[in-house]
């Protein structure tokens, strides 16, 4: 399909022509797919992982025609995939008050008594 130019935005937008051409090259790899009434099992592989492999062929695409002194340029402008850091307080200085608190001892009463 991505040779013919028929990149889709979801699996589910496939036409007919494209979805049995890919259930027997499917069935035709996978003998265990054969085995299944209206070949559920390639449709069910397809559903979960196009999006995935729509992104990676499509970000391929782009590092192939890409041109190579441009490179680094894109890379160094291309926003990161990482999620910033949360901080818990301003700076480096510890809370004011600690997330939890050890109870002080307290004078022992008949209902908790404990083991020393």
């Amino acid at each position: 399909m991505a040779l013919d130019d028929k990149l889709l935005a979801t699996w589910s937008d496939v036409d007919m022509t494209s979805l049995a051409t890919y259930n027997e090259s499917m069935a035709q790899h996978f003998i265990e797919l054969q085995f299944c009434a209206v070949d559920w099992k390639a449709n069910l592989i397809a559903t979960d992982n196009y999006p995935s492999w729509c992104h990676n062929w499509l970000k391929k695409k782009r590092k192939e025609n890409k041109c190579p002194t441009d490179s680094h340029v894109e890379e160094a402008n291309a926003p990161t995939m990482k999620k910033p850091r949360v901080q818990l307080n301003s700076g480096n200085e510890l809370p004011a008050q600690p997330l939890y608190s050890i109870p002080e001892e307290q004078p022992e009463s008949g209902l908790f008594n404990t083991v020393r």
